[in-house]
């Protein structure tokens, strides 16, 4: 029995647990305490929400930063240095920088420099952050059996639950031990602060990890290229610039759903129709919601075990989701708490199924030559696509003034998007006997 190297698996874990927990800070701080805006911006709702969108969409939530960062880093770092090497660099950075937050001086005090300090800082935060999953998904998958990737996978896709978890836990209680008015003043502060924390565990994990064998055995044979990006993008391996425009429409599709649901949960748990009494409570809701989402992971990891095909798996989870998705969002506009917290966790439960199957269908994608680059560069121009689900809400509902409908047209044309981006790409597992035993590795290729 092959010996699992479960550090290189939590560190890659850790780091994306340390992704979600830092995205979600910003949606939560935000959106359940409108009134933080004007801590760090203009007091103008116009301008306030501008910044905001800028904030999150342009360097948080996979915007141009994160686009950057993975480009770089896993160009001149991730697919030439090494992967452990890129994700030691990254995770202290960006854990660090969003530290930096709980200083920053408020807009009475600076004025526009601070909306700018934000700015530089998200920036600085989605630059590093990018890296995270390129280089963790390479990091963990090269690192174990052929048979073990697909529930490797899923596991280090569930850190991104858990850091939406641990910070949804945060922010309950650090919301309910302070007055309302001190949080909104500063407390929501200490969201920011305790970042530092998961980044120093993540850093630990990493400075014990080992590099892959994949990557070293590549090294010695001088098998690494000149610029990765170049050889990804004029790959006569399959990588074509064909297949890598249907990634980034998969990607964005999915990323799409994923920010119209998991970062609009907040908006729907606030709406009018929500009992107000139970208002106090949304971060728990929110905890739940993703604590189930986890449990979607490995259901997903274990319907793609009976499936084998990562392409027909990642197709049929995608439509049982299409399928869901309607009567679901209708359930959850309840003025019931409860029947919103299951239809969320419901939804939540098999959107998660289908991220189960991403990390091995990218790196199975993908040469060891240029995985990290690869793989980084099309989750996050997938993110910057899907990062702005909130502004597609947005602009549908001034449209037809609906706040259900607008919610539900957005999340169903991403859920046809990812549909349409799947059936068009390429499977990647080729040779497969009767048994469905002997896999040919595309990991080593």
């Amino acid at each position: 029995m092959e010996k699992m190297p479960w550090i290189n698996i939590l560190s890659a874990w850790s780091g994306w647990l340390i992704d979600g927990f830092v995205s979600l800070t910003y949606v939560l701080t935000i959106v359940s305490n409108p009134a933080i805006l004007s801590i760090f911006f203009p007091n103008s709702a116009f301008l306030g929400l501008g910044f905001l969108f800028s904030t999150l969409g342009f360097a948080l939530s996979g915007g141009i930063a994160r686009f950057v960062g993975s480009a770089i880093m896993g160009n001149f770092i991730g697919d030439k240095i090494g992967r452990r090497t890129m994700l030691l660099i990254s995770v202290p950075i960006f854990s660090f920088a969003n530290f930096l937050i709980f200083f920053v001086p408020g807009f009475s005090l600076i004025g526009y420099l601070s909306p700018i300090l934000i700015y530089m800082i998200a920036f600085i935060v989605g630059f590093f952050a990018g890296a995270e999953y390129g280089g963790g998904t390479a990091l963990s998958l090269e690192s174990v059996p052929a048979k073990k990737r697909l529930w490797v996978g899923a596991f280090v896709q569930s850190g991104f639950g858990m850091g939406f978890v641990l910070i949804a836990l945060v922010s309950f209680f650090l919301s309910n031990s302070m007055s309302p008015s001190f949080y909104v003043s500063y407390g929501f502060r200490y969201l920011f602060l305790l970042s530092i924390i998961p980044g120093f565990i993540s850093l630990f994990l990493r400075y014990n990890s080992t590099e892959t064998e994949v990557f070293s055995d590549m090294v010695k044979k001088k098998g690494t290229v000149k610029v990765p990006l170049v050889s990804m993008i004029f790959s006569k391996g399959g990588d074509s610039f064909k297949e890598f425009l249907i990634l980034i429409i998969i990607i964005g599709g999915l990323l799409t759903v994923n920010t119209a649901t998991f970062s609009y949960y907040a908006n729907v748990l606030i709406h009018d129709n929500f009992t107000a009494g139970f208002a106090k409570y949304i971060f728990i809701y929110i905890m739940i919601i993703n604590a189930i989402s986890i449990v979607g992971v490995f259901f997903g990891a274990f319907i793609s075990s009976i499936l084998v095909l990562r392409k027909r798996s990642i197709f049929i989870l995608s439509l049982v989701f299409l399928i869901i998705t309607i009567p679901v969002e209708l359930m959850a506009v309840s003025s019931n708490p409860y029947l919103t917290v299951t239809a969320l966790s419901i939804q939540a439960f098999f959107e998660a199924a289908i991220f189960s199957v991403i990390p091995i269908f990218l790196a199975e994608k993908f040469s060891k030559k240029f995985r990290t680059t690869g793989i980084g560069i099309i989750y996050n121009v997938g993110s910057t696509i899907g990062a702005l689900g909130l502004t597609y809400i947005a602009i549908v509902d001034v449209l037809f003034n609906n706040f259900v409908g607008s919610w539900i047209i957005v999340t169903v044309i991403g859920a046809i998007v990812l549909l349409i981006g799947t059936a068009m790409t390429r499977e990647t597992l080729t040779e497969i006997d009767l048994d469905k035993k002997n896999i040919i590795d595309p990991i080593t290729q």
